[in-house]
């Protein structure tokens, strides 16, 4: 399949430049789980990494998916009925500092 990229640069105004790239492509067509390893391995030095931010987005789900080294991952949604699945099943691996304000969002929304 085809995969369409744009690629973006700005100064961050920190005296270094943030380079971006958006791509739009289908799940099989990405291997996703050697790109979650690379930043998995960013901390590491295990192995190949991944040293920048990468956002995984499902627009049709409203999701995005952010894993930032082996230590976890955000789950960030446009409304908290996209999310719910994922806090049912996934609960335990939730961190005990976000606990309470997570466990609080979802069961206001019951």
């Amino acid at each position: 399949s085809k995969t369409n990229a744009r690629f973006y640069k700005r100064d961050n105004g920190w005296g270094s430049i943030e380079k971006s790239v958006l791509f739009s492509t289908r799940l099989e067509d990405f291997d996703y789980k050697k790109l979650l390893y690379e930043i998995a391995c960013k901390d590491t030095g295990v192995g190949p990494s991944i040293l920048d931010y990468l956002f995984i987005i499902d627009p049709s789900e409203g999701l995005a998916f952010h894993m930032y080294d082996c230590r976890g991952l955000d789950l960030i949604g446009s409304n908290i009925d996209s999310m719910r699945n994922y806090y049912d099943e996934l609960d335990r691996y939730i961190f005990d500092y976000d606990r309470d304000r997570i466990d609080e969002m979802f069961n206001k929304s019951e």
